[in-house]
C-alpha cells in the first residue's frame, strides 16, 4: 500500500524531483528554507527533505505506527457488519458462524484523505517525517527557554522607549518613571538604581546600536543565542503541539474534493480531528482519548498553551532548519 522511497545516485533528488517527498518538500520549504550565509535570502529549497530521506533509508527513523497508519488510510468496504449462515455440508446441519471485523477502535480515516485528495504514501512520509522532526526538536524534552541574549536586549530598549524619550538640547525628555537595578551578588550592598530617563535613554542607544550591528566585532549573536536546556515533562505536550501546527498548515493548504462529500454516506473533514487521530495512528502517544469520535476538543484542551511554541535550540536530527 505504502511505495517504498527509492534510493538516488544523486541525494539532492529528494530535495527537488522526489515525488513521494511533495508534501514534506512543500511543509518544509515553508518553516525550514535555506538562506544564502552572506546576503541573507532565501535560496529557494530547503534542505531538510535530503536529510529526512537519508535518515529514512538508513533504517534511523522510528516507523512505529506504519501498519496502523494502513489499516485506518485502506479504503473501507461499505458493507454492515453481519452473521452469516453457513451450511456444513459434512454433519448436515447449519452452523451459525459471526464474521469478526477489525478491530473497531483502529480509526477510519480513509474517506477524509480522499476528500482532501491525499496521497496516501506521500502522506505518510509526511506524518512520520514530521514525528522525526519535532522529537529532534524535543530530544531533551520540552525545552522550557530563557529569553536570548538578543531578546532580553530587544525587550530592554522596548521598555525604555515606553518613556518617549525625546532628544532636547542634549538631553532626553522622557515621560512616566522607570527603574533599572543592578546588583551584583547577594544583597543590597553592591546595588546600582538607575532612574534617571536621559541615562536610560543613552544605555538605549547603546543597545540599539550593538542590536543593529550584530555582524560587528562588538557581539556576535551567532555564538551566544543559545537558550539554556532544561528537561520537562511537558515534552509529549510540545511534541504533539508542534505536530500539530505543522500538519494544521499543510492541511490549511490542502483543497476539499466536493464531489467526494457527496457520494460519502459518513465523512468528517474536521482537520483538528484528522490530527489528533494521528497523534495516536503514527505512535505519538498511546493515550486513546486523542481518536475520540467526533471530539475535537480533547486535542485543542491537552495542547493549550503550547500552539505557539518556538524553540530556539538547533533540532537534534536536522540542525536549525535554515
Amino acid at each position: 500500500m505504502i511505495q517504498e522511497l527509492p534510493i538516488h545516485e544523486d541525494s539532492w533528488t529528494y530535495t527537488f524531483d522526489e515525488p513521494l517527498l511533495e508534501y514534506v518538500c512543500k511543509v518544509a520549504n515553508n518553516y525550514w528554507m535555506e538562506y544564502d550565509a552572506e546576503i541573507g535570502e532565501p535560496m529557494g529549497y530547503s534542505n531538510v527533505p535530503r536529510r529526512f530521506a537519508s535518515r529514512y533509508l538508513n533504517g534511523e527513523i522510528d516507523i512505529t505506527g506504519k501498519e496502523l497508519f494502513c489499516k485506518s488510510a485502506a479504503p473501507k468496504a461499505t458493507h454492515a457488519k453481519h452473521v452469516k449462515y453457513m451450511e456444513n455440508i459434512y454433519y448436515g446441519q447449519e452452523e451459525h458462524k459471526e464474521i469478526v471485523s477489525e478491530d473497531e477502535s483502529i480509526p477510519d480515516i480513509s474517506m477524509t484523505l480522499k476528500a482532501y485528495d491525499l496521497d496516501i504514501s506521500k502522506f505518510w512520509f509526511l506524518c512520520v517525517f514530521l514525528k522525526d522532526y519535532v522529537t529532534g526538536e524535543t530530544i531533551e524534552g520540552a525545552r522550557i527557554e530563557e529569553l536570548t541574549h538578543r531578546e532580553r536586549l530587544e525587550k530592554f530598549v522596548s521598555l525604555v522607549n515606553q518613556l518617549n524619550p525625546d532628544l532636547f538640547g542634549g538631553l532626553y525628555k522622557t515621560t512616566g518613571e522607570a527603574e533599572l537595578t543592578l546588583r551584583v551578588g547577594k544583597g543590597k550592598k553592591n546595588k546600582l538604581v538607575l532612574n534617571n530617563g536621559h541615562t536610560l535613554a543613552l544605555i538605549r542607544n547603546g543597545i540599539q546600536y550593538v542590536l543593529d550591528n550584530y555582524h560587528s566585532d562588538y557581539l556576535d549573536f551567532s555564538e551566544v543565542d543559545q537558550s539554556k536546556r532544561l528537561k520537562s515533562t511537558k515534552g509529549d505536550i510540545v511534541k504533539i503541539a508542534l505536530f500539530y501546527k505543522y500538519m494544521l498548515w499543510f492541511l490549511d493548504h490542502c483543497t476539499i474534493n466536493k464531489e467526494v462529500i457527496k457520494e460519502a454516506l459518513s465523512l468528517s473533514t474536521s482537520k483538528i480531528l484528522l490530527i489528533s487521530q494521528l497523534v495516536y495512528i503514527i505512535g505519538l502517544t498511546d493515550n486513546k482519548n486523542f481518536l475520540g469520535e467526533n471530539n475535537e476538543t480533547y486535542l485543542r484542551t491537552y495542547i493549550s498553551g503550547y500552539e505557539d511554541y518556538k524553540s530556539n535550540i538547533d533540532n537534534k536530527f536536522y540542525g536549525s532548519g535554515f
